[in-house]
This record gives structure tokens, C-alpha cells and sequence, in this order.
């Protein structure tokens, strides 16, 4: 389950990277920021 764990935590990280890039002043990608 470690390993599911890491791809979980890896794909969250792109997503969220791909939102600033796409729209950087989303409100929902602001309040995740914090």
C-alpha cells in the first residue's frame, strides 16, 4: 500500500501543479495553496 501511497501522492502533486499553470488565480487552487 506504500507504493499506492506515493502514486497517490505524486499524481495529487501534478494536478495541482497543472492548475497553477492552467489558472493560476482559481480560487480552489488558492485555498489548496495554503
Amino acid at each position: 500500500m506504500k507504493t499506492l501511497d506515493i502514486v497517490v501522492c505524486y499524481t495529487i502533486g501534478m494536478i495541482l501543479s497543472l492548475g497553477r499553470l492552467i489558472s493560476p488565480n482559481h480560487s480552489i487552487f488558492n485555498k489548496l495553496k495554503k
